[in-house]
């Protein structure tokens, strides 16, 4: 932020002239005294004076020294009030039997600020240096200060706008300048920015719109084109020549290709009809049973791929009926709300409780229904018995 407010200062300085101006002070008079009475006169007894006098509008009082002596000074609130001290007095302020007596006052110097114009230069590069564009730009008026170089917000880094100040312009500038090769723009204020057109050098018009320097790029055109249509013809017989004589050379070689093609398919099929028969007529060779032999069998594997790929797509086909019949048919089940799930978990409870029951009842009835025949045993059986435990018991 700071910096921001440095670089608007500068500018606004550089828009200004600087000039010196001595300033008269219509509301000070000076009394003049000696070094002598310097401890022995002070600001109070002069404040003191004035108020018995009936001075009260007083600004300042203040001990200086004026072209080597000692004075004092007195400021008044207005000129008015100065000129009737003044009236009072009578140029004389006596104070401690000494009298103070009244001189010039010292005259002060002022600068002001006379406006200069500021020329603007847009889109300068970097690397154009800045007495090349002050040798160019005095031949308009009296330049009065450096270039000031525009900087980006915040930092000083440059950012190709710059500044120069006249005193006085001669002739009026053009927007647009040519410097040692650079196309520049140009404003300021006053400046005649009616259009010249940098082609035809006539105001009105810009070189965007200038009718001179369309007819001229519209002949160009013309030629332009009618010079690659020559070219695009001559291009085009040669092509097709090349094209024409690659033709009957391809033509010349497929026909060569097939024919040899065929030559071999035809060789092949002799030599298969040969071994069949020297196979069938037991003239063969051991390599060419054996050879008919491998011949069978990738037969035989392929009837019986061939069996298999056929049941598998009855399957599949099967299956796709059976899905479609499914989904024409079959009723799918209702969703059933949280209720109807309650009532069935319950249900199967239920029978699950009743079963158990049963099972109970059926057990009872078995333990119950043991009869005293079944439960007795006979004279033998206990003989035979008692016999064996005996022994065990030995």
């Amino acid at each position: 932020m700071d910096n921001q407010i440095n670089q608007n200062e500068e500018i606004r300085s550089k828009n200004y002239d600087i000039e010196e101006i001595i300033i008269q002070r219509n509301r000070t008079t000076t009394y003049a005294y000696t070094e002598e009475i310097i401890d022995q006169i002070t600001v109070e007894q002069i404040l003191t004076v004035l108020e018995i006098h009936d001075i009260i509008d007083i600004e300042c009082i203040q001990k200086i020294f004026f072209e080597g002596k000692p004075v004092f000074e007195i400021t008044y609130t207005n000129v008015e009030e100065r000129q009737r001290s003044e009236q009072i007095l009578k140029g004389k302020l006596p104070i401690n039997n000494y009298v103070l007596q009244q001189r010039e006052n010292r005259k002060l110097k002022n600068t002001i600020k006379i406006p200069v114009i500021a020329v603007t230069l847009f889109e300068t590069p970097s690397e154009l240096d800045d007495e090349k564009i002050l040798a160019k730009m005095t031949e308009y008026g009296e330049v009065k200060k450096e270039i000031y170089h525009h900087k980006i917000k915040h930092t000083q880094i440059k950012n190709g706008y710059r500044t120069i100040y006249y005193k006085k312009i001669n002739k009026s500038i053009p927007t647009i300048l040519w410097i040692n090769g650079n196309r520049i723009k140009i404003r300021y204020e006053g400046q005649d920015r009616t259009p010249i057109c940098s082609f035809c050098k006539v105001k009105g018009h810009y070189k965007e719109i200038c009718e001179t320097l369309k007819e001229i790029t519209e002949k160009r055109e013309q030629l332009q084109k009618e010079m690659e249509e020559e070219k695009e013809e001559e291009q085009n017989i040669d092509r097709n020549s090349q094209l024409s004589w690659a033709k009957i050379m391809d033509e010349k070689e497929e026909k060569e290709k097939e024919k040899e093609r065929e030559n071999e398919n035809i060789n092949n099929q002799n030599q298969k009809k040969k071994k069949f028969n020297q196979v069938v007529s037991g003239n063969a060779n051991k390599t060419d049973i054996n050879s008919r032999k491998n011949f069978q069998e990738e037969m035989r594997r392929n009837r019986e791929k061939q069996k298999t790929t056929a049941k598998k797509t009855d399957l599949s086909q099967k299956m796709a009926e059976i899905e479609e019949y499914n989904n024409k048919n079959v009723k799918r089940h209702i969703e059933k709300t949280e209720e109807q799930k309650k009532e069935e978990q319950e249900k199967k409870k239920k029978r699950k409780e009743a079963k158990k029951k049963r099972n109970l009842e059926r057990k009872n009835d078995e333990t119950i229904s043991l009869s005293g025949s079944e439960m007795e045993l006979t004279g033998e059986e206990l003989s035979d018995w008692n016999l064996s435990h005996e022994n065990f018991s030995v």
